[in-house]
């Protein structure tokens, strides 16, 4: 049986991913689980490469703040 809405999002992490390890061996799961999962790892790639993106954009912008800089008070 499942817990009301608000058991679930008063519970810590650790205590849901003990919850769905005693419930998990008794349920059957469908298709929808697994691309829910590849999605979640998809989208975790892509938050990492734009974040690595992110910071590339910032230091290239203060290199050509800089040469600007440079350039107009040289």
């Amino acid at each position: 049986m499942a817990g009301t809405f608000e058991s679930l999002t008063s519970m810590s992490v650790e205590d849901l991913i003990a919850e769905y390890d005693r419930m998990a061996p008794g349920t059957a799961i469908g298709l929808g689980f697994m691309r829910d999962e590849l999605h979640r790892r998809q989208m975790e790639r892509s938050a990492t490469t734009m974040n690595r993106l992110t910071w590339w954009v910032f230091w290239l912008t203060v290199i050509n703040v800089i040469l600007v800089g440079y350039t107009i008070f040289a």
